[in-house]
Formats: structure tokens, sequence, C-alpha cells
């Protein structure tokens, strides 16, 4: 039941984003009183779901801004990733409808300038779709792996800079359609003013992200098992994070020059960063053999909105390499002062004793704090863990989706992190 309320609960946020969207295209006609006959009903619903393929594009580029106030709207930027891949969805539906009947607009005083910026517009609008479903297509096979191997992570991501031509070419199509009558040429030119405010935004959260951007040196390097842990020291500006929050991650070394985001393991208080980074991909795989004490990291954040000191009971469930945010949340109890009456309880869950990540530390906690709680499961002894039925008060998460999907139907008040944001 809990499970079934979360999926709702994303379906609706979606479909109230939709409805946005598309209220917004459809008040434009009104405020503009773009005037059609009853015979011309059609033509306004065809241009209808061009605007609202045009207004979702422009909205996505918000969503993958990462500006503080959107990951403050949808409660983290993986929540507003997730949005944005729902958004492009509808971008891709709405521009399809509106490719298999465009509207039709009266030719016949269609010459000169006209003629000449009519099939130039045509052609920017057929481009821009055909690249929006060439990329549509690579955004899903991304999500899936073949024989173990997964479409890579630079491709994905190069055709999102791609997009940005796309959308130039959307918004040329819109802007300088020359046969549209003076009601949606009015309504055209607002909407592509909004797609331009919506672009210059980006851009501009684009360049502020360099505010956000820090250059370290990593001191230490320690492996254990497909884990590693790193420590790198700032040089200059020092990145200062909140408990539970990730930061993108990348170093000048061959293979690992895309940032990939990952959990934050120091302390708030550590005068370095740390990170414990599990080989599951190309990039993580590399790590081990492509960077060594002294190898130059670029840190981009912090981001996320994960943890939250608001709740006095919370219960904190980790799987696996899912303890990375739980360790910078532990590391910095000592520089916190809990709340009255507060009670935190965390377990971890790994495979065996050689599988666990900085357990002393846990342990430790758990002696100087007596509001928080420590539980390990190794499953290579205990067997599958399994939720409990009483879980009060807020649970946070970071693991693999079966357990995630056990938890939702227990759980009160989950919160999760997702760093799938292809």
């Amino acid at each position: 039941m809990k499970s079934l309320r979360q999926h709702l609960r994303t379906i609706c946020k979606t479909l109230g984003l939709s409805l946005i969207i598309l209220g917004t295209s459809w008040s434009l006609f009104i405020l503009l009183e773009v005037k059609e006959d009853s015979s011309q009903s059609a033509r306004t619903i065809r241009v209808f779901w061009g605007a609202a393929a045009y207004l979702a594009m422009a909205i996505n580029l918000l969503l993958a801004s990462r500006l503080s106030f959107v990951e403050t709207i949808f409660g983290g930027l993986d929540k507003a990733y997730k949005q944005h891949r729902q958004l492009g969805i509808l971008t891709m539906l709405s521009a399809i409808i509106h490719y298999w009947s465009p509207p039709i607009f009266a030719d016949e005083n269609c010459t000169g300038v006209c003629a000449d910026l009519l099939w130039p517009s045509i052609l920017a609008g057929q481009i821009a779709l055909i690249l929006l479903l060439v990329f549509g297509l690579i955004s899903t096979l991304r999500r899936y792996s073949f024989k173990g191997r997964q479409l890579p992570y630079g491709v994905w991501k190069m055709t999102h800079w791609i997009m940005l031509i796309v959308f130039s070419a959307a918004t040329f199509h819109l802007m300088q359609m020359p046969k549209m009558s003076f009601d949606y040429r009015n309504f055209a030119q607002i909407l592509g003013l909004i797609g331009i405010i919506c672009a210059l935004i980006y851009g501009g959260a684009h360049l502020r992200r360099r505010r956000r951007t820090y250059d370290y040196e990593v001191i230490s390097i320690t492996r254990q098992g497909d884990v590693t842990l790193i420590d790198a020291q700032a040089v200059g500006r020092r990145l200062n994070h909140r408990a539970g929050q990730f930061a993108f991650l990348k170093f000048d070394a061959p293979g690992l020059k895309e940032a990939h985001p990952f959990s934050i393991s120091s302390s708030e208080d550590d005068t370095h960063i740390q990170f414990c980074i599990k080989a599951v991909g190309d990039f993580t795989k590399q790590l081990p053999q492509q960077i060594k004490v002294g190898s130059k990291a670029i840190i981009e954040g912090p981001y996320g909105r994960f943890a939250s000191r608001a709740h006095p009971t919370q219960t904190w469930v980790a799987a696996g390499i899912g303890i990375t945010p739980f360790l910078s949340l532990v590391k910095s109890m000592n520089s916190s002062k809990p709340q009255a009456n507060s009670k935190t309880s965390l377990t971890y869950i790994y495979r065996n004793d050689a599988d666990a990540i900085q357990p002393d530390i846990l342990e430790a906690a758990m002696k100087n704090h007596p509001e928080f709680e420590f539980i390990a499961h190794a499953t290579a002894n205990s067997g599958r863990w399994a939720a409990p039925d009483d879980i009060t008060g807020v649970t946070l998460f970071c693991g693999p989706k079966p357990l995630k999907r056990d938890l939702q139907k227990k759980a009160q008040d989950l919160k999760t992190e997702d760093f799938e944001f292809n």
C-alpha cells in the first residue's frame, strides 16, 4: 500500500506539472484572444500541442539548471531530474502529435520574404523533432544494459548538450513561421520569449556552477574490496557541505573527466573531503588504476536534500555502499547538539564483515551518543534483512531498489535519494 501511494504521488506530481504546462499554453491563447471560427478549431488544437512541446522543453532547461530554488521546490536534485525525464516524454509525445497533424495556414499571400523564411522554418522544426526522438531513444537505451554493457555515459551526456541546438531550432521554427496570422504570431513571439528567458537562466546557471566548483588534491587512497575510499584536500577554496549531501566528482585523468554524483562521507567539520566509491560502472572501475596520491580532483556541489534534523525520531537504513551519506551524518554528530528526546537508529546491511565500510566509526558513535543506536546486519551470517512492521517517524534509506520497495510498504515517511539521473 505504501509503495502504491509513493507511485501515485510521483504520477500526480508529473501530471500536475504537465497540466501547468498545458494550461499555460492554453491560457496564452485566451489572453492573446487568438480568434478562430469553429471550422478552424482543429488548427488551434494542433498549434496548442506544438506550444506544449516547446514549453515543456523550456521548463526542462530550468529543471536541469541545478539551481537551489529547483532543489527546494522538488525536494532534491534527484527529484528534479526525475521530473526532467517525465517532461522529456511529454515533450516527445506533444511534438509527435503536432508533427503528425500540423496546423494549416493560408499561403496565398506568402511571397517574397515570407516564402524565403517558410521552408527554413519548417526544416528547423523537422530537424528538431528528428533529433528529439533520436536523443529520447538514446536516453531510454542508457537505462538498460545488454550483456553487461551499457551505452557510455559520455555519449548520453553529449546528446544533452546537443539538445541546446534542438531547442534553438525549435525556437526558430516557432518564432519565424511567416504563414501564421497576426494573432498566432503574437502568441508564438511571447512563447518564444519565455523559452529564450529559460535558456538564458540555464546558461547563467551553468556559468554560476563555477562558483560551486572546487579544486582538490587526492591525499589518501584506501581500497577495500571493490570499494575505493578517497580523501582529498582543497587547493584554495574549500567546499562546505551539510551531512548527507552529495557532489559531482571528476579527475584530471584519462576516462575520469566526466563528472559523476557521489555521496560525501566526511564530516561537516572535516578540513578534507572523503568519498567511498564502489566499482559498478566504467568510471568507478577505472578509479583504482587511474588515480593516485597527488591526483587532481574537481568537485562541484554540494547538492541534495536527503537528511533532515527537523524530526526527533529517525530510522536510518543503509545497504552496501548506501552507507556513505550516513557516515557523514554520524561523523557530524560531534558538532551538533541532539534534540530533546531524540532517537536515531541506523541499520547497516552488508554481505560480510570484510564488506563493512568504517564500522568502527559507527560503533564508537553509539558509545559516545546515547541517542544513537547502531545495528549491523551481515547477510552472510544472518540471512536477508526484513524491514520491521513498527517503523515510526521519518525513515532515511540509501540502497538497492528491491529493499527500497520493501521499506515503502512499511515506513510511514520514507526519504530516499536516487543518483540515476539519466
